[in-house]
């Protein structure tokens, strides 16, 4: 039956081919099996076996690396073509909303700040990669209330920082998650220190730690640009001050939206 399927002059005896059969017995060469069991499954079985219908492991080992080689490049060859189509870094240009929100709200009230900024991703695999972003706001007037006393003052808003980002890349949509350290840059407090002359000695910091934490989504439009259309972060800053009192830290949200560009 398996002549009538190939056109190979041999037949079973046993269910086991006479020719495995054969170079087991004469030459016990696992790799001239080998041969004989890649001239079954190919599309020139009869290529592997002379006239006399025996099968010579020379002419098998011949088919065998003339259909690996192509192979193996197949394989090479479609393993960079999927990495090229994965970027490996990314640069982000966006605007940026930023909600101000210190802790300690009964002294000093929230207030939203206005700007924009650009990040870049460098991926060390399709999926996870290191950011580092800046982002700086425009001055906003703020009034401090202490009792009966009233102060007000402005400052701009600047921020900095890095951490790891992870990205499901599925298509249409790229929704990712980070994780971001660094700090933050702001001569509000100072400028409301000196406004308010209570707090002389006690003089603010201008820099601050600042943690982040969010995630958003990426659509790709091309080969090398895409859209964000949202990405909404919790950024903890600790703007350390010596009049307001209690709670010192800022529990703040940022959305940023932007055009992203892939190489």
């Amino acid at each position: 039956m398996l002549q009538e399927f190939t056109g190979i002059p041999f037949s079973f005896d046993r269910s086991i081919c006479p020719a495995m059969n054969d170079l087991l017995r004469k030459q016990g060469n696992s790799h001239s099996v080998l041969h004989l069991l890649f001239c079954l499954v190919s599309l020139q079985p009869m290529g592997c076996f002379n006239n006399r219908g025996s099968f010579d492991p020379r002419q098998g080992k011949k088919l065998m690396t003339r259909f690996t080689w192509p192979l193996l490049v197949s394989l090479i060859l479609g393993s960079v073509a999927y990495a090229q189509d994965t970027p490996k870094a990314e640069v982000t240009g966006y605007y940026s909303y930023f909600r101000f929100n210190p802790e300690n709200s009964g002294t000093l009230s929230s207030h939203s700040l206005n700007g924009g900024g650009g990040d870049i991703s460098y991926y060390l695999t399709p999926m996870f990669g290191i950011k580092a972003e800046f982002a700086g706001y425009q001055s906003n007037k703020v009034t401090f209330t202490n009792g009966s006393i009233l102060a007000s003052a402005s400052a701009n808003l600047f921020t900095y920082n890095v951490g790891p980002i992870i990205k499901a890349r599925s298509g249409r949509f790229e929704p990712f998650a980070e994780a971001l350290f660094g700090g933050a840059h702001s001569s509000f407090y100072g400028n409301l220190c000196k406004a308010f002359a209570g707090c002389a000695v006690n003089n603010p910091s201008n820099n601050a730690f600042d943690f982040v934490i969010g995630g958003g989504v990426d659509i790709p439009l091309s080969h090398s640009i895409a859209f964000r259309p949202v990405e909404a972060d919790y950024v903890l800053t600790r703007f350390g001050n010596g009049f307001t009192s209690g709670n010192q830290n800022q529990s703040n949200f940022r959305y940023q939206a932007g055009i992203q560009f892939r190489f």
